[in-house]
């Protein structure tokens, strides 16, 4: 702790090359460390049991990255027929002090059910991406184009009905993307 009892500011290392962490949030409430404790009771984390979407505690995740040559979070994403899950940790990163160490950028987790993805809900999560992460300082850029994952193609393709499909959707992210302002997107 530093003096005024908070998390001491980050001294980030650069190397010559960016380094990307994945990060997962997938302890959304206290009780799923129960889980982990129990199976794993000889691993516990340097910041103990806690709460992953608290921007203290995610002040000290920037700060252990950015001095350790993390320059950036590959976050995992949740977005199904629009409905969000999981983003406790983007949420805490928006309130964190120190968040302009520690650029973020989504990996889109879209393992889910057969049929749940569509055109329209394509359109819907994109505008999200656009209004509410893309256009902030601390989204990763490269070149000024927003970095974005998919972590499943395969069910983008089949929720979309094609391969022919799935590319016009794309296409039309990339579009929305350079009419928002940006100079691309690096897909």
């Amino acid at each position: 702790m530093s003096n005024n009892g908070y998390v001491p500011e980050p001294k980030p290392m650069k190397g010559p090359i960016e380094v990307s962490a994945f990060y997962y949030p997938g302890t959304e409430q206290m009780a799923e460390w129960d889980q982990v404790e129990q199976t794993f009771p000889h691993i516990k984390p340097l910041l103990g049991w806690y709460d992953e979407g608290n921007p203290e505690v995610i002040d000290w995740q920037i700060k252990w990255a950015v001095e350790h040559g993390i320059s950036s979070f590959c976050v995992d994403w949740y977005w199904n027929n629009g409905v969000q899950r999981l983003d406790h940790w983007v949420k805490g990163y928006y309130k964190a002090r120190y968040r302009k160490y520690l650029k973020w950028y989504i990996m889109w987790a879209n393992h889910n059910e057969p049929g749940a993805h569509s055109m329209e809900d394509q359109r819907r999560v994109t505008q999200f991406w656009l209004d509410n992460y893309f256009k902030t300082p601390e989204y990763y850029k490269i070149d000024g184009k927003p970095v974005f994952m998919i972590y499943e193609l395969e069910n983008l393709i089949n929720g979309l009905g094609s391969v022919e499909e799935c590319r016009k959707a794309l296409d039309w992210f990339r579009e929305e993307t350079v009419r928002a302002g940006f100079p691309g997107l690096h897909l």
